[in-house]
């Protein structure tokens, strides 16, 4: 039987030697997401993952939903992937809409914050 790391695995292949360029935003913060879920190292993967993101379009992540936004916090603070102008960006987006997040994501949120060290502004 597959295991979701088998799964991911697969998946993280499979996106390495496609363009990534096609992947939308959602999918790339659901597989960083899972990769820091099941304690997978980022590698290859994680770090193109954060490239493809970077590429995507400021009102495009205004547009995704702020609960996925901190997920992708989280996945990055488990990650160990320093990225401040993509960590900015997205708390630029997220922490004015705090009031807009799930509990889970909340506490995600603060997680994300003493993991970064930074101060809650908005």
């Amino acid at each position: 039987p597959l295991t979701e790391r088998r799964i991911l695995s697969k998946i993280g292949k499979a996106l390495l030697t496609s363009e990534l360029g096609d992947v939308p935003l959602s999918l790339c913060i659901a597989v960083l997401d899972s990769l820091a879920a099941h304690r997978l190292p980022a590698g290859e993967l994680g770090w193109a993952l954060v490239q493809e993101i970077r590429r995507h379009r400021r009102d495009e992540m205004e547009e995704t939903d702020v609960n996925d936004l901190v997920a992708l916090l989280r996945a990055l603070c488990d990650l160990h992937i320093v990225d401040g102008p993509l960590a900015s960006a997205v708390l630029e987006i997220a922490v004015p809409e705090r009031h807009r997040l799930r509990p889970d994501a909340a506490a995600l949120l603060l997680y994300a914050l003493g993991k970064m060290g930074g101060p809650l502004k908005g």
